[in-house]
């Protein structure tokens, strides 16, 4: 395989068959239901990418009432 080949992206259930082997590969016992909701959970996962706009909204309004002391002290780190 060559450097400049990207490895080929498996599909969400790829995934989900693979982590479901690794589970049954070490004999753990998971009652049906759990099994479901895990299944439903990996293949229904998608990777967004991280928008940072939206995650420093999200920081700041976390933050509550300390947000200008956040924001100075922020300030201040970088200078």
């Amino acid at each position: 395989m060559a450097k400049s080949e990207k490895k080929s992206q498996k599909t969400p259930e790829e995934k989900c068959t693979e982590i479901m082997q690794g589970i049954d590969a070490y004999g753990f016992d998971i009652p049906d239901d759990v099994r479901a909701q895990i299944e439903r959970q990996i293949t229904e996962k998608t990777e967004d990418p991280i928008d940072i706009g939206r995650f420093t909204k999200e920081f700041f309004a976390f933050s509550g009432v300390s947000f200008s002391q956040m924001g100075v002290s922020i300030l201040l780190s970088i200078v």
